[in-house]
């Protein structure tokens, strides 16, 4: 994926505490975190672009 043809979200969390996080698909097995506690964090995702229809 291009840099140029890639839209860019970005989400911010102030403070939020999660109990269990899964993570699949990144490596062979599935990541779980657990008690985690997130603040003032910014989370920014390369998407591809959206199709016209």
């Amino acid at each position: 994926m291009s840099e140029k043809n890639t839209r860019t979200e970005v989400i911010t969390i102030k403070d939020t505490k999660i109990k269990s996080l899964k993570i699949k698909g990144m490596m062979p097995k599935t990541i779980v975190i657990r008690n985690l506690t997130l603040k003032n964090v910014r989370l920014i995702f390369k998407l591809p672009p959206e199709k016209k229809e």
